[in-house]
């Protein structure tokens, strides 16, 4: 029996018995392999999008890229039917087109080069409007490509031009590619015969102008002709990509500049001399005319201008920042006199700003301002979106207060609410789901609303205790085990679905589809685990998504009736050759009742020192059947807890996917529930003997960082230790749209700023304390740390203060990277190993 246990714990940790060089076990990753590159994990595969058909999908993925770098890899096709043998992910779409041409200047007799990735990689590409061909650009040439056989057809030549030819060259002459876009027909919107609006059509933009080409003539099996290219902004500047044109393109709109047209030698004007220089913004295509909106560019703090689909009005609104101080500086230390670059104006107290909404008639350039009444003259607004009629604009209204939330109409004629999706709350408002979109499906004109027409919606709205789905019929919507994440509508009709499972760590996807009466809910064959960002095809019978699961990295998979399917294999071999000590799931209950999920990684010893990992955003669900939000952090926990520490991360209260009750309950006092439920998981788990309640440190950023303050700070000798990164320590200085849902504004709420605020309360340190800060964060700004580091000076307080000068909020380095862990963790078990008194943080 004795001989038996022993072999059995030998098998649980086979590489604890032989020490490698530095005293830790064999099969330990080092902190260089995780935190110094791509050596046991890269940047993982981003789905970009599938066919309509659902034959394919393209990708983002090269190995060996750190996953903090800017850099994201090649673009890469792959079947939904399967991966290829010896394929890990799919091919490169470099690979499917002929070699860049060579210089036209380099000598015949020089020797090939081989050209470098950037020049092999396409500048643009886009499927059709409705099966499974994909369009590629690079340079001047276009080819289309069949996915499934790999094949190629050249569309348009690639070569190389001078710079003399570029300069030169004629209007209306198609140059490098660096934009394609697939658009359904508009029909009946025009009136002119030759007008390819009417028409599926691929648009395709160079570095100045816009040329359409039938689908017709882009499935063709031939080239494509000079007279096949319509050119369609006709020298207008600025150039076509800057403009944004209405669904049927009679009508382009420029936000910024002034449209200018070069006109031909007949349509010269005597020079004479203007009283008023016109700065049209809206170019009228079949008229051939510009149109200056009235007092368009005089209004100051303008944004979110917007041309109606139908191309009939512009929309802007304006908010008064005459308040605001200017913006907080940047600085950049490594320069030779110390540069700057503005941050945010806005901190604590600011907003939300007087709002003034306007809209343009584009035939006449005339103005009228949207008089908004009580409550909605005040508050906070977004833009939601069109109708797919494209008359109407969708803003929400979130109340100054951020209990309320409704959504309006803006169409020609003023606004209206839309009275059925209001969403109140004591706390406030917003959820996982909170998302309004449209179905695309044709609609019967029963759906009417007297003359506004006024289609099928779905909206993630909480009700209860949790977000839940609503629609704009009576009949009743399918209910989900866990709590909405978001909603994606299909071409063909319906609703592509992320939901929580029963499990809330999980998440799985469903396909909704009606008949304009019932919604029923099919959820899709997957893996167990974290499904998300899913792309589904038209009509949602293929969708393709991302899936992992704990121990497991994130890859591409695809589902259709034949079930599902991993369609990558990216992880590096390094990774699954480690014997990962993967964490546990576990639920605790709270000293109020709650119930709080936590990771635990716990080693091979009963009684270990203990490291809590405190998650950043505050608003994040870390705790899930993942490699987490922060997958670097998962391998160092796995690696702290093969070195015989155990690793708590708690999803404490305010973090999402846990309804409404626990997302609100930190209102007014920040730092004080999310460490009971740390508390709770802690003492839990020393009940047990799993941990040392006696030997217990943390660390976190960010938000995480603010609690391990908060900890050291108000809970004086409950802990061995803490570093705290990139840490909020005054949230008044902070983002009012972060901070006055949660405490309301410090003028009117005084006691929350002071309770909920670390810089108030430094006189508390009794422990050792690392305080570590990224100087071009333009975040959480390098002066909250810089501050308190001051209070601690002047109150005589021993600490540690590690400064990165290059480094913003989220680091892109990996000497940066390690260093910083490798400071976390000496100075974490430095403390934790320590069996004697621990000295006063006080000098």
């Amino acid at each position: 029996m004795r001989r038996a246990y022993l072999l059995a714990l030998l098998a649980l940790a086979p590489a604890c018995a032989t020490v490698q060089r530095g005293g830790e076990p064999l099969g330990v990753p080092t902190l260089a392999q995780i935190f110094g590159g791509a050596e046991l994990l890269d940047k993982r595969p981003q789905l970009l999008a599938i066919a309509p058909d659902g034959s394919s999908v393209v990708v983002r993925w090269s190995p060996g890229i750190a996953t903090y770098a800017h850099e994201d890899g090649a673009l890469r096709l792959i079947e939904t039917s399967g991966p290829r043998a010896g394929e890990r992910c799919g091919v490169e779409l470099a690979e499917l087109l002929p070699p860049p041409p060579r210089p036209e200047t380099a000598p015949q007799s020089a020797p090939e080069s081989q050209p470098s990735r950037d020049e092999r990689e396409p500048s643009a590409w886009t499927y059709d409007v409705r099966g499974g061909q994909l369009f590629v650009a690079r340079g001047t040439g276009l080819w289309r490509i069949d996915p499934c056989s790999r094949q190629r057809d050249e569309l348009l030549p690639e070569r190389r031009r001078s710079a003399a030819e570029s300069a030169n060259a004629l209007a209306g002459t198609l140059g490098e590619i660096e934009r394609l876009e697939a658009r359904e027909a508009v029909a009946g919107l025009l009136d002119r015969p030759t007008d390819l609006a009417s028409r599926d059509n691929l648009f395709v933009y160079d570095g100045e102008d816009l040329f359409l080409v039938s689908a017709e003539l882009a499935q063709a099996r031939r080239p494509l002709e000079r007279s096949d290219l319509v050119w369609w902004n006709e020298s207008l500047a600025p150039k076509a990509s800057a403009l944004r044109w209405s669904r049927d393109l009679a009508v382009a709109f420029s936000p910024d500049a002034a449209i200018v047209r070069a006109a031909p030698p007949a349509e010269s004007q005597p020079e004479s001399a203007p009283t008023h220089e016109p700065r049209p913004q809206i170019w009228l295509h079949a008229e051939r005319r510009a149109v200056e909106l009235l007092d368009y560019d005089s209004l100051e703090n303008r944004e979110h201008e917007r041309l109606s689909p139908d191309g009939r009005w512009v929309f802007a609104m304006t908010r008064d920042k005459s308040h605001l101080k200017g913006p907080i500086p940047v600085p950049d230390y490594l320069t030779a006199r110390v540069s700057t670059r503005d941050g945010r104006r806005e901190t604590a107290e600011d907003g939300p700003q007087a709002v003034r909404m306007y809209r343009w008639d584009t035939a006449t350039g005339e103005r009228r301002e949207i008089a908004l009444a009580e409550p909605f003259d005040a508050g906070w607004y977004g833009i939601v979106d069109w109708t797919p009629q494209g008359d109407q604009l969708i803003v929400r209204w979130s109340s100054p207060d951020w209990t309320e939330q409704r959504y309006l109409a803006i169409d020609r004629d003023g606004w209206s609410e839309r009275g059925p999706l209001r969403n109140s709350c004591a706390g406030w408002v917003g959820g996982p789901a909170n998302q309004l979109v449209w179905d695309a499906a044709p609609q019967p004109s029963i759906f009417s609303n007297g003359a506004s027409h006024w289609p099928i919606w779905y909206a993630g709205v909480e009700r209860g205790d949790r977000a839940s789905l609503e629609w704009s019929l009576s009949t009743p919507t399918p209910a989900f085990a866990g709590e909405l994440d978001r909603l994606q509508p299909l071409r063909a009709g319906g609703l592509l679905v992320e939901s929580a499972a029963s499990d809330p760590g999980r998440h799985e996807l469903f396909v909704l589809e009606h008949d304009f009466d019932k919604l029923d809910a099919r959820r899709l064959r997957q893996p167990d685990g974290f499904n998300t960002d899913a792309r589904a095809n038209s009509d949602g019978s293929v969708v393709a998504f991302v899936h992992e699961s704990s121990g497991v990295p994130a890859e591409i998979w695809a589902s259709d009736a034949d079930g599902a399917r991993p369609l990558t294999s990216t992880a590096p071999e390094a990774f699954t050759r480690v014997q990962w000590l993967r964490p546990g799931r576990r639920s605790f209950t709270s000293a109020d009742g709650t119930t709080v999920w936590a990771n635990v990684w716990l080693p091979q010893r009963r009684d270990a020192p203990c490291v809590v990992f405190v998650h950043g955003a505050g608003y994040l669900q870390n705790v899930t059947d993942s490699l987490t939000e922060y997958p670097l952090n998962w391998m160092f926990h796995a690696r702290l807890a093969r070195l015989g520490y155990a690793v708590v991360d708690v999803d404490y209260r305010g973090s999402k996917g846990y309804g409404r009750a626990f997302r609100t309950a930190i209102k007014d006092r920040l730092g004080e529930k999310e460490l009971a439920d740390i508390h709770a998981a802690l003492d839990a788990l020393a009940h047990e003997r799993a941990l040392d309640r006696e030997r217990v440190a943390l660390y976190g950023g960010s938000y995480g960082g603010f609690l391990t303050l908060m900890a050291l700070f108000t809970e004086p000798g409950r802990w061995r230790a803490g570093a705290a990164l990139r840490s909020v320590a005054d949230w008044r200085s902070y983002h009012p749209t972060y901070t006055q849902p949660r405490l309301g504004k410090p003028s009117s709420n005084p006691d929350a700023y002071a309770q909920s605020s670390p810089i108030d309360h430094v006189e508390g340190l009794r422990d050792p304390l690392l305080l570590l800060h990224g100087l071009r964060d333009d975040n959480v700004f390098a002066q909250d740390t810089l501050r308190v580091v001051e209070q601690l000076v002047l109150h005589g307080k021993s600490f540690e203060l590690m400064l990165y000068p290059s480094q913003g909020h989220t680091y892109d380095s990996g000497p940066h990277w390690l260093d910083q862990y490798q400071r976390i963790e000496a100075f974490l078990r430095r403390h934790l190993d320590a069996r004697v008194e621990r000295a006063p943080a006080s000098r």
